[in-house]
């Protein structure tokens, strides 16, 4: 029979054998997920990539038309830097500037829609959905002769709809 002392150098040996395969199933585990395709575990400098792969490009192209505009309109005010390279608050100002530019520029669109809505109110074709005008005696009547009001061929027998 094996002593005591024997006993717990086994007991140690396997504790150091079983931890020695615990860490192997855990860097095993560690390069699984790092390999891993999996869109949850994408590295920082796959964001980048991946945000440019998921834009619309209409977008893409409407943002870059819409820069240019501005970029025009930049040169108009004899503003020849590129936006990036304003200061800030000139910056702000300028982008202030196109949009009251722009606004002007359809103010006159803006004052002939107003006035078409005006005309159309005038004539009763309003933004609201014309009103449904009240049935008179006669209407209702009829409606109750030829079934659509009422009981028509059905009848209640307590709380169950039964055809009569």
């Amino acid at each position: 029979m094996a002593t005591g002392d024997e006993v717990l150098d086994q007991l140690a040996a396997q504790v150091l054998e079983l931890d020695a395969i615990i860490e192997q199933k855990h860097n095993q585990r560690s390069a699984d997920i790092d390999d891993d395709d999996d869109e949850r575990f994408r590295k920082d400098t796959d964001t980048e990539a991946f945000v440019r792969s998921m834009k619309n490009r209409n977008t893409e192209r409407k943002t870059q038309s819409d820069i240019k505009i501005f970029i025009d309109f930049l040169k108009s005010i004899d503003e020849w830097r590129s936006p990036e390279l304003i200061d800030p608050a000139q910056l702000a100002n300028h982008i202030a500037m196109f949009f009251y530019e722009r606004q002007e520029k359809f103010k006159h669109s803006r004052d002939v829609l107003s006035a078409k809505m005006k005309n159309l109110k005038t004539q009763g074709k309003g933004n609201r959905p014309n009103a449904a005008d009240p049935l008179n005696k006669e209407e209702v009547s009829i409606l109750y002769e030829k079934g659509a009001l009422g009981l028509g061929r059905y009848n209640f027998k307590g709380s169950i709809l039964m055809q009569a």
